[in-house]
């Protein structure tokens, strides 16, 4: 997991920050655009994790609705398949 992974990478001292930094920013990213695609928003980072929001249908018709917890739905998937076990470099896999 990533404690394992920082513990890896602060052996090498401030370069070792450094490539975390690098690697966990390139993971972040490719999450922030399956969420981008799928008409989400992140409201917030709060510690590991990320607070998304679809924004509310313009009329609350029970369609509409069900349209966007399919967006949600499928980008969690998209997530999944993305990233599970993602390699990052040949020796980097978060």
């Amino acid at each position: 997991g990533f404690t394992v992974l920082s513990e890896r990478f602060s052996q090498k001292g401030p370069e070792g920050a450094e490539e975390l930094a690098f690697f966990l920013n390139s993971y972040l990213e490719q999450l922030v655009k399956s969420i981008g695609k799928s008409g989400g928003d992140i409201f917030k980072f709060a510690g590991d994790a990320m607070i998304i929001l679809w924004p509310p249908p313009e009329n609350d018709s029970e369609e509409e609705l069900i349209t966007i917890a399919r967006r949600a739905t499928q980008a969690g998937l998209d997530i999944q398949s993305k990233l599970h076990n993602a390699t990052l470099t040949e020796d980097v896999r978060l």
